[in-house]
């Protein structure tokens, strides 16, 4: 089952702890709509739970990529601040 084309909106609200140099992301909350219709955050009128698998693991990498980019930030200004003092 593909994708296909057209405009999908969704939200996600998450948590991303770190410990030991590990990061976890948690969902606490998601919605997603694929009608083409705007939806607000934390709306979750829309919530489908038969999602295509494709379309959640793109969720999920997309959401594990952006906790990532977060840690790595948060680490090298760290890393930068260090080094100056």
């Amino acid at each position: 089952m593909g994708l296909g084309g057209g405009i999908r909106y969704g939200w996600a609200a998450i948590k991303v702890t770190e410990s030991g140099g590990t990061a976890t992301i948690n969902i606490k909350k998601w919605a997603y709509d694929d009608s083409g219709a705007a939806i607000r955050v934390g709306d979750t009128g829309a919530v489908s739970a038969d999602l295509p698998a494709e379309l959640t693991m793109l969720n999920l990498l997309g959401l594990g990529a952006v906790g990532l980019a977060a840690f790595r930030r948060r680490r090298d200004k760290l890393l930068a601040e260090t080094e100056t003092a």
